[in-house]
């Protein structure tokens, strides 16, 4: 009878939801932190068009907690958008934190933030003209940033 008993209570409810199992079944933490991510770079006014985004597994905590962050590439230089994102990445990133306090995946596991690259496109002579123009307008004529040896 104890043993009967014993097994009544090690199963589980067909209304209990493993987060786990969800996250996985769903395409896995990557993808809900992806989700939540994207929500927030849309909310700044960042399209995809200018800006892609990719969340990867960076660590592992000792408790075997996986470690993630997105990783946003600045793919496009368009003034107004790449200067939003530039300047508003520490605003991104608290508003990122913030929604993912009201989310399961901390359950699961840890958020170390986001990480900002520039692609290849982002790096040519001309995005670097425009950036040095903005950065003069923004610092005034005694700061520059002064010449790249590749221009």
């Amino acid at each position: 009878m104890f043993s009967k008993l014993k097994s009544h209570f090690r199963r589980r409810s067909e209304h209990e939801t493993d987060y786990d199992q969800l996250g996985h079944n769903a395409g896995g933490l990557p993808v809900e932190y992806f989700k939540v991510i994207e929500t927030e770079l849309r909310r700044l006014g960042i399209p995809e068009s200018s800006a892609s985004l990719e969340v990867v597994q960076v660590a592992m905590t000792p408790q075997g907690r996986g470690v993630y962050a997105g990783q946003v590439r600045l793919v496009r230089w368009d003034d107004g958008k790449a200067i939003r994102l530039l300047l508003g990445l520490p605003i991104l990133e608290r508003r990122v934190r913030r929604a993912l306090q009201a989310h399961w995946v901390l359950e699961l596991s840890n958020f170390s933030g986001l990480w900002l690259h520039a692609a290849e496109g982002v790096q040519s002579a001309t995005a670097a003209h425009e950036i040095r123009a903005f950065f003069a307008q923004v610092n005034g004529p005694g700061i520059t940033l002064g010449s790249d040896s590749g221009e």
